[in-house]
């Protein structure tokens, strides 16, 4: 009796370490995360300064969502995912971020890690990713995508449209 007693409490404090190590891995991503958003930002508003515009989103490959976006899975088949044609963040990142928990395919929407996306639309832009955890960017009563009246994370595009994503970060340049 007392030899499974000893082994029911040693199977008790291995699964409570276990659970603990798990979330702290998950605070770790979202670090990473967060890091490469704030990369990803400075990186975009260098390229802008220099060449007056940010790239292209339409001519990244991508699929997903859509054509119009260009999302971190791309890195895999061309080394860099925000691009337009050959013009990419080389000179302003030192290397492509990647979602720490990254596929193969891209996972839209990217509510809880995964893919890193990126749109522009006219002279602003968004990048959209998501965390494991919560953050203050993220409002999670909003499950929205168009109505952003409440959202603590949100664009506005040039075409006068805001845009946040429930459970996601959404941050760019938005127009005034």
């Amino acid at each position: 009796i007392e030899l499974l007693v000893v082994i029911a409490i040693i199977g008790l404090l291995a699964t409570v370490v276990m659970v603990s190590v798990g979330s702290v891995r998950a605070k770790a991503r979202d670090a990473r995360r967060v890091s490469d958003m704030l990369a990803m930002q400075e990186a975009l508003s260098l390229y802008y300064l220099d060449n007056g515009r940010f790239l292209v989103s339409n001519r990244c490959d991508s699929t997903s969502p859509d054509t119009g976006w260009c999302n971190s899975v791309q890195s895999f088949n061309n080394g860099h995912w925000i691009r337009e044609d050959s013009t990419n963040l080389s000179s302003y990142l030192k290397r492509d971020p990647i979602d720490p928990s990254q596929g193969n395919s891209p996972i839209w929407k990217p509510s809880k890690g995964g893919t890193y996306f990126y749109f522009r639309s006219g002279e602003s832009y968004m990048l959209v990713l998501g965390l494991e955890g919560s953050h203050p960017l993220v409002n999670p009563s909003d499950t929205s995508r168009d109505n952003c009246a409440n959202a603590n994370s949100k664009v506005k595009l040039c075409n006068g449209r805001e845009y946040c994503y429930s459970n996601t970060i959404t941050v760019g340049f938005s127009c005034p």
